[in-house]
């Protein structure tokens, strides 16, 4: 099956979670956080796909500068054999 893509900025220096619907109504996504600034990818404690057509990204310390974040999600409605 084929993969969709939605990406997203994020980031508003207030909060640590964010909600976020992508609309891939995939069973199955990956989702990839990058900084804008220097485009390193970052690794973070919770990505939650909460269902088929939203997700979660929680966990920051400190909350991330206006749209300093970029989320990569890629969907897919395939399942493993």
């Amino acid at each position: 099956k084929q993969a969709n893509h939605y990406v997203l900025k994020f980031g508003d220096a207030a909060a640590t979670s964010f909600n976020f619907p992508h609309n891939l109504a995939a069973e199955n996504c990956h989702v990839t956080i990058k900084r804008r600034s220097d485009n390193v990818m970052i690794a973070l404690p919770t990505v939650t796909l909460t269902d088929a057509n939203n997700l979660n990204i929680a966990g920051f310390t400190t909350a991330p500068a206006l749209n300093a974040l970029e989320a990569i999600v890629t969907g897919s409605s395939a399942r493993a054999a």
